[in-house]
């Protein structure tokens, strides 16, 4: 059985995986660059992936760790990372106030949605349940 890919072993991996999750999620007019980097090339913190994306002109970089932590509770795969940013594309939540509660409870509401939609993504893919993320 054939399983998610935990991580890309080169570039041209990661982008022929981008392409056809671009094509799955109707993403394919997109223009997306796709990098592997270290933690300290992130913009954000303590997170295995993140998006920057220009919904007007289509485009976006995604950045996804080159290592992916081994020590969280869930399995964290460079696919379900991949197409949990790319979801980002689709769901964009950015709109609101994040300086209230309402706000941010909100934007962790939607951001949990996303997470949720690309797990069942590659669980439909693969044929594997909810256990294959467990990091046990």
């Amino acid at each position: 059985m054939k399983q998610p890919i935990i991580e890309f072993e080169n570039i041209e991996q990661a982008c022929a995986c981008l392409e056809e999750w671009k094509a799955r999620l109707f993403l394919s007019d997109w223009i997306v660059k796709i990098v592997l980097c270290d933690a300290d090339e992130m913009s954000l913190q303590d997170v295995s992936g993140e998006c920057e994306w220009n919904y007007g002109c289509h485009s976006a970089v995604i950045r996804i760790l080159k290592d992916p932590p081994k020590d969280r509770i869930i399995k964290v795969a460079h696919e379900v990372t991949l197409v949990h940013e790319l979801l980002h594309m689709k769901i964009i939540y950015d709109m609101c106030d994040e300086d209230t509660i309402q706000g941010q409870y909100w934007r962790d509401q939607q951001h949990n949605l996303i997470d949720q939609i690309a797990r069942s993504l590659i669980m439909a893919k693969y044929g594997v349940d909810f256990s294959w993320f467990r990091n046990f």
